[in-house]
C-alpha cells in the first residue's frame, strides 16, 4: 500500500493500561504515529501508566512518531506537565491553544531543563482568534535560538466555537485560517497538520476531506 503521510496519528485518549494496549495494537500497523491527548484538567503524572504503555506500544525510536499533549499554559498542572512529558521521551510535546512565540519558547526552555532528548520537538495548536492573527510570529519561533518548533497543528473545533462562525461541509468560514496556517508554516519550514474530522464514523466524509 501506499505510504503513510508523515504524521498520521491515531488519537489516544486516558485510560487504564490494559484498555490502552487492546485499543491499539491490533490496528496499529496502519498508524505511523500516536498522539495522546489527556482529559484537560488532568495532570499528566496522573496518566503516568497510559504515558508508559503508548511509549512502549510506539515500538523502538524512529518507529513510529509519538507526540504527548500538555495541559494549558495557563493552567497550573503546565510546568509538571512538561516534566512528566520529557521523562516519556516523545518525539513531540503539543502545547494547547499557543498564542504567541513567548509561549512556545517558555516550553522550549522548560524541556530542555526538565532533560528532554535534543530531538524532542514542540508541535503547536492554533485554536484562538488571536493565534491566527499572530501565525507569522508563532511559526517563526522556528527561527529562535535552540528551536524545538517542528509544526503547526489547526484545531477548528475551538476557532469555531469562539468565532462563532458556522462550518458547511466545505469548511468555507475555515479556509482563510487553514490557508494562513499553511502558509505561515511553509514559510519557516514547518509541518502542518490540519483538524481534526469529527464525525468518525463516516469513512467517505473522511476521505473526501482529506483529498
Amino acid at each position: 500500500g501506499e505510504e503513510p503521510a508523515a504524521h498520521d496519528a491515531k488519537a489516544l485518549g486516558e485510560g487504564p493500561r490494559a484498555q490502552l494496549l487492546a485499543f491499539v495494537r491490533e490496528p496499529l500497523y496502519r498508524y505511523h504515529g500516536l498522539f495522546f491527548s489527556n482529559v484537560p484538567g488532568v495532570p499528566l503524572g496522573l496518566a503516568r501508566a497510559a504515558l508508559d504503555a503508548l511509549v512502549e506500544i510506539a515500538g523502538p525510536k524512529g518507529r513510529r512518531e509519538v507526540a504527548i499533549r500538555i495541559n494549558g499554559l495557563d493552567t497550573p498542572w503546565a510546568m509538571a506537565d512538561i516534566t512528566a512529558a520529557a521523562a516519556a521521551a516523545p518525539d513531540a510535546v503539543v502545547i494547547p491553544k499557543v498564542q504567541s512565540a513567548a509561549e512556545v519558547d517558555r516550553v522550549t526552555d522548560a524541556l530542555r531543563r526538565a532533560g528532554a532528548p535534543e530531538r524532542t520537538r514542540i508541535w503547536a495548536m492554533i485554536e484562538t482568534p488571536l493565534a491566527i492573527l499572530r501565525l507569522d510570529e508563532i511559526a517563526g519561533a522556528a527561527r529562535h535560538a535552540g528551536a524545538k518548533l517542528d509544526c503547526l497543528i489547526l484545531g477548528l473545533n475551538d476557532l469555531v466555537k469562539e468565532t462563532r462562525a458556522e462550518l458547511d461541509q466545505n469548511r468555507t468560514a475555515a479556509l482563510a485560517w487553514l490557508s494562513l496556517s499553511v502558509a505561515a508554516a511553509r514559510a519557516y519550514g514547518l509541518d502542518v497538520l490540519g483538524a481534526a474530522y469529527n464525525n468518525f464514523r463516516d469513512a467517505d466524509g473522511f476521505g473526501t476531506e482529506c483529498r
